[in-house]
């Protein structure tokens, strides 16, 4: 993912690319097991396709809390 923390981006979206063939993922981001974001991807997703996570879930993060947990499954 890149960039690879949650503050700075200035309101840009967020990159991921996947290592392997996906079909019809569904892209998460939590945090200390609090669902913040979920999007499932249409068709499939040949590797080193780059996926975009829109920042507008980035107002939920708690800056003291723990680690941002991105998942593709």
């Amino acid at each position: 993912m890149t960039p690879n923390r949650g503050t700075g981006v200035g309101g840009r979206p967020l990159l991921l690319r996947s290592g392997e063939p996906l079909t019809g993922p569904v892209v998460t981001v939590s945090q200390d097991g609090r669902l913040l974001w979920r999007h499932r991807v249409v068709g499939p997703v040949p590797p080193s396709r780059l996926l975009r996570l829109l920042p507008g879930w980035m107002a939920q993060v708690d800056r003291a809390g723990g680690p941002l947990v991105v998942d593709i499954g």
